[in-house]
């Protein structure tokens, strides 16, 4: 159970430089409206990334001259998983997650059924991205609702000079 939350931890949102320019006063006063888009457009990209990067490594065509790709994204994420989980350190494996996401949105939903309908193991693998993609949108929901009380501060009036640390 603890490398499942490591693993959430590891793949967490990364707002700690938005919530500490804004909250220590760097941008000024900016309204809601525009603040949640800026953090929107912040966090989105690696959302999108990590949720289409898991139905890629299921579309990944396993063989020993491409199995250098998974196998690289696994021996990072291992021992940071085991070790020392944070979200910064998620920002290494963006370039390999883009090769699986592209993947991904190359075939899109056709290559995604076609691996279902092919095999045993390409319902297994498919599921286990689904699986993943959920554990991910779990794991997001739950750091936002930890943190929200932090975050409604940060949202409301005055939020720019919460002096949050880093």
């Amino acid at each position: 159970m603890v490398p499942i939350l490591r693993a959430g931890h590891f793949f967490g949102l990364e707002r700690r430089a938005l919530q500490y320019f804004y909250s220590n006063n760097f941008f000024g006063y900016i309204p809601q409206p525009w603040l949640s888009l800026a953090a929107l457009l912040l966090l989105a990209p690696f959302v999108l990334l990590a949720c289409s990067a898991a139905p890629g490594l299921a579309l990944w065509p396993w063989n020993s001259a491409s199995a250098i790709l998974p196998l690289a994204v696994f021996g990072y994420l291992a021992p940071h998983i085991l070790l020392l989980a944070e979200e910064r350190f998620h920002y290494s494996l963006i370039p390999l997650l883009a090769i699986l996401a592209a993947l991904s949105w190359q075939g899109g939903s056709n290559a995604i059924s076609q691996a279902w309908a092919a095999s045993r193991a390409g319902k297994f693998t498919i599921s286990l991205a689904a699986l993943a993609v959920f554990l991910l949108c779990l794991a997001w929901g739950h750091e936002l609702i930890r943190d929200w009380p932090q975050l409604s501060q940060l949202l409301a009036p005055g939020g720019n000079k919460t002096r949050f640390p880093y």
